[in-house]
């Protein structure tokens, strides 16, 4: 299965989807994104200043083949960026991965606490790694698939996912194919 959020968003191919192995994809997901308010213009057209929103962003992975420990580390390590990447949008390649590595060892301490998702309005548990009210990543397990969500700009709660169309999913299998 595959699995989106219930509200309305942009979402892409997740850059973490798997190649194709046989007629599987593994893992595959999306990356969802809600752009922030336009910013409000005054008289003479000059902005106000305001607190700068954070955009919201959600990405689902599902996997068939990965362990939940395995799983769960890379959640919380997105988390970690996501953290890093708040404080210093420019990071990139072996900064990003120095503050990512130093904001990891911050959270270590933290632990996974038994949660909610919920999918096609039905709640099932899960656990989450909160770092904030507002970055988290969330596990669950739905039958035979795992699947991480790791959220920046909205509280799991408003997370709610549901089961892709037939035609999303074929969207989103081809575009994995041609990866």
């Amino acid at each position: 299965m595959i699995y989106l959020p219930a509200f309305p968003c942009d979402w892409v191919l997740s850059r973490w989807t798997g190649r194709a192995h046989t007629l599987t994809i593994d893992p595959i997901g999306v990356e969802c994104f809600v752009a922030g308010p336009p910013p409000r213009r005054g008289l003479f057209g000059r902005r106000h200043t305001a607190e700068p929103t954070v955009a919201v962003y959600l990405h689902v992975l599902v996997h068939g083949e990965q362990t939940s420990d395995r799983i769960r580390s890379w959640a919380a390590n997105q988390v970690a960026q996501l953290g890093v990447l708040a404080e210093r949008p420019d990071a990139a390649g072996d900064e990003l991965n120095r503050l990512t590595a130093e904001q990891a060892e911050r959270l270590a301490g933290r632990e996974w606490t038994p949660a909610e998702v919920v999918v096609d309005q039905v709640a099932h548990a899960a656990s989450a790694f909160v770092a904030a009210p507002d970055r988290w990543a969330a596990y669950v397990e739905l039958g035979p698939d795992r699947v991480a969500l790791v959220g920046r700009g909205l509280s799991l709660a408003q997370a709610a996912l549901r089961t892709a169309s037939t035609d999303e999913a074929r969207r989103l299998r081809t575009d994995a194919l041609r990866v």
